[in-house]
Order: C-alpha cells, then sequence, then structure tokens
C-alpha cells in the first residue's frame, strides 16, 4: 500500500474510499457459472418485457421495461446510471448498470441489449429475447468478483437508427480513462427451429462467405444456429466466444461470420455496429433477424414461438465470454474512510502483469511477465479448475515462457507465476 503522507489533508480526504480486495486465488469452475442460466428465468423475465415498446405507440411499456431493467441492476447491487439525449422529439434513455473491478477497473468488457421494439410489434424476439438475456447473463455475473468492470447496458432508440447506442460511444458514455475490451450484444437470440429451409441469407452471402453458405446447403438451410458477427477488427474476440461456447456450451451450434472493417449493411443492423466504428471489438449475437423468423417486425412476434432453450446456452457462451474477458476471480472486498485507517507504511505491490499469446490456444502459448520487478527466477504452475496442477515450469534470466498447450484436455486453466517477493496469476484458455 502506498502511503500518502500529509497530502490526504489537501486532497478531500473525507470524500476518499480505500478499497481492500482479498484474493485467494483460488479456481473458479466457470462450468459451475455458466450453469446457473436457467430457461425459467428467461420466460419469468419475458412475461414481463413481451409488449410494444415503441416510443410513441407503446411509451407506457417501454417506460415499465425501463423501470424493470433498472430495479433489476439496483436489487444485484450495481451502481446504477443513467444516459439520457434528445432524438425525434423524444427524449432516450440508455441504462448502465456496472459492476465495478477489483484490480484493473479502468478496462471494460459490456455485455448489452436494445429493449425498444418497433411500433406494430410485442419484439419477444427483437429484442426481447436481448434484454431477458442480458438480464440472466447480469443476475450470475453480478454474483462474482473481476479483474475488469463489467457493464451491463440497455439501449433506447435502436429501432429508430441505433441511435441509443451511437449516443453512448459518440457522446460520453464511454469514459476518458475507459478501455472497452470487448462488446457482447445480444441482438435477437430466441428463435430456432431445425426444418430444413427455415434459414435464408442475404443477397450475395454466398460470394461473401462461401464457406458458411456451404455449411448451410450441407445442412439443408435449417435455422439451428446461434451467429456470432464480427468484423475483421473484432475477430480475436469472436474466436474466444467461438472457443468457450465449444468448451462450456458444446450443444449449441455457432456460425462465426467475420466481415470487413465497417460491415456490410444486413450485418450492421445493431448496436454493436457503433462500436465497431470506433475502434472497439464487439460482436453482435444473433438468430439472424427477418432471415429466420418470418415474425420479424410484425405483431406475431410473441414469446410462444420463441425457444428458451436455444436462448439459454446462447447466454451461457456469453457468461463464458464476459467472465473470461474480465478475469473472474475468488475475492471479496471491502471499503473504508482513511479516517479508520490507523496505520498506512509504504510497501511494493505484489502483483505479477502475465499475457498470454494467443489466447485461447491449440498447441502452446506463450507467457509474457510485465510488472516492476528485478527477480531472475519464476514458478510457473498450470492448474485445472479443481485446483490440480497439470504443469509446471522454471523460467530463469528471462521474462517470456513457451507453454505447451497440446497435451492438455481442452477447458480453462489457471497459469500461476510465482518470485521472491511478487505473483500473479491469469486464466487460459485451450481449445
Amino acid at each position: 500500500m502506498y502511503s500518502y503522507g500529509t497530502n490526504l489533508n489537501n486532497n478531500n480526504v473525507a470524500n476518499w474510499k480505500v478499497k481492500i480486495v482479498a484474493d485467494d486465488f483460488q479456481p473458479i469452475n466457470l462450468q459451475d457459472v455458466v450453469n446457473q442460466v436457467d430457461p425459467n428465468n428467461l420466460i419469468s423475465s419475458m412475461e414481463q418485457v413481451e409488449g410494444i415498446r415503441h416510443y410513441i405507440a407503446g411509451s407506457t411499456h417501454l417506460q415499465a421495461v425501463k423501470d424493470t431493467i433498472k430495479q433489476r441492476f439496483t436489487n444485484a447491487g450495481l451502481s446504477l446510471s443513467t444516459q439520457n439525449f434528445t432524438a425525434l422529439n423524444a427524449t432516450g434513455e440508455n441504462i448502465i448498470g456496472t459492476l465495478q473491478g477489483q484490480s484493473n477497473d479502468s478496462k471494460v468488457v459490456i455485455v448489452d441489449a436494445h429493449f425498444d421494439s418497433v411500433d406494430i410489434a410485442p419484439g419477444a424476439d427483437d429484442n426481447g429475447s436481448g434484454v431477458v438475456g442480458m438480464l440472466e447473463a447480469m443476475r450470475i455475473l453480478s454474483q462474482y468478483h473481476f479483474d475488469k468492470t463489467i457493464k451491463f447496458i440497455g439501449f433506447d432508440l435502436e429501432e429508430a437508427g441505433l441511435i441509443g447506442s451511437s449516443y453512448y460511444v459518440n457522446g460520453g458514455g464511454i469514459q476518458a480513462n475507459e478501455q472497452v475490451d470487448g462488446v457482447l450484444n445480444f441482438e435477437m437470440i430466441g428463435y430456432y427451429s431445425n426444418e430444413p429451409n427455415s434459414q435464408t441469407a442475404p443477397a450475395g452471402f454466398n460470394i461473401l462467405f462461401p464457406t458458411v453458405y456451404n455449411d448451410l446447403v450441407a445442412d439443408q438451410f435449417r435455422g439451428n444456429f446461434i451467429t456470432n458477427v464480427a468484423n475483421t477488427a473484432s475477430n480475436p474476440l469472436g474466436v474466444k466466444f467461438d472457443s468457450l461456447a465449444n468448451i462450456y456450451v458444446p450443444d449449441l451450434k455457432v456460425v462465426n461470420i467475420t466481415t470487413l472493417a465497417g460491415g456490410i449493411p444486413d450485418l450492421r443492423r445493431s448496436d454493436h455496429a457503433k462500436f465497431w466504428d470506433a475502434g472497439i471489438q464487439a460482436l453482435m449475437l444473433t438468430d439472424g433477424a427477418n432471415f429466420r423468423n418470418q415474425a420479424y417486425h410484425t405483431p406475431n412476434d410473441v414469446s410462444s414461438i420463441l425457444d428458451y432453450n436455444f436462448m439459454s446456452n446462447t447466454v451461457k457462451a456469453a457468461v463464458a465470454t464476459a467472465a473470461h474477458l474480465a478475469g473472474i476471480r475468488h475475492s471479496g472486498e471491502a471499503s473504508s474512510s482513511p479516517s479508520t485507517i490507523t496505520n498506512i507504511h509504504n510497501a511494493s505491490s505484489p502483483t505479477l502483469s502475465l499475457a498470454l499469446l494467443p489466447n485461447p490456444a491449440q498447441n502452446q502459448t506463450t507467457l509474457q511477465i510485465k510488472g516492476n520487478t528485478t527477480d531472475t527466477q519464476f514458478a510457473i504452475q498450470i492448474y485445472n479448475t479443481q485446483g490440480k496442477l497439470m504443469d509446471n515450469y522454471i523460467l530463469q534470466n528471462s521474462y517470456t515462457q513457451t507453454i505447451n498447450t497440446q497435451n492438455l484436455p481442452t477447458g480453462m486453466y489457471w497459469v500461476k507465476v510465482a518470485a521472491n517477493n511478487m505473483f500473479g496469476v491469469t486464466t487460459l484458455v485451450k481449445f
């Protein structure tokens, strides 16, 4: 802990807070976290969300859904904030629930969905499914602590032209000291069909994405998958989602589409596009909208046509991805004002900064050790999520170590590095 000496007296010390984090670095079984996603919760939440949520035609129900989101965020212990803006002679409102990170809180992972609908549709799939998916992911992840901050966001006026997300990205929603490390955008995740010819594709899709198109042909155009849409800059995040879904939700079929930097029009039809334009990695997780669900933007977009097991599996994959990105920790924390602390001593940080490239890894990855250390010998240990030691290395006179992952079973692992007076822990995904 650093000693601020007498400077505290000159900086409104009464308004300061000191946060103490206790972390035993024990692994958390991510499968247990993922398995908490409950289709019954999705059904229950949909009962509150379904209905016209248009800023003119359904303003009363739109406000009720906004209030529900705010109440859920507050009940889960998140820090609630809103971003109000004027558009179309109406007041829009983005709703943000923040789960503060413990040690790297300026880095942010976003899980979002837009909550408005068009003026004639109850919007169960578009985008009630995304809203209830976001709320279920929030319910689970809010029970844990993370290295980075996770923000859960409900965007307004998406149907009017991505207005809410545009205001968030370009109008001060992203703070000057924040770095957004990834966005998971739920955009219609509830419609599933295993019937042949239940899935179509946009014109020219076969030319732009021949491999995906040929797979559709081979499967007789069944609408039995979730589409993970990335642009080229977001491809690393797309690979993480695919890998973690394969590990933790093997029953979920994921189709990855990586488009050009800006994306073709049919792949920009949701809030992720505004993050793409800002150079931020973002994914659109979607059932394909009108290319599968013929009730899209009609009065027939009702909850009875949705598949809640499919929806649940998509949320599970997003929970795994968000937890991995944010760095889930087996820790607790407490805050206090400095006036309650009687002794503050100088001490150096015990934490090493670790990076694994690539991560997820298939056959090998390179560990990079960073931080303010003069140590020249490091003990490296790799544990599975049950705490079993899987491999170990001794690194001397270097700060990089190649780790062979070829013989590790598919799954998540913890990499622990210890020196004389410092240590660090990070997660590794093997696919």
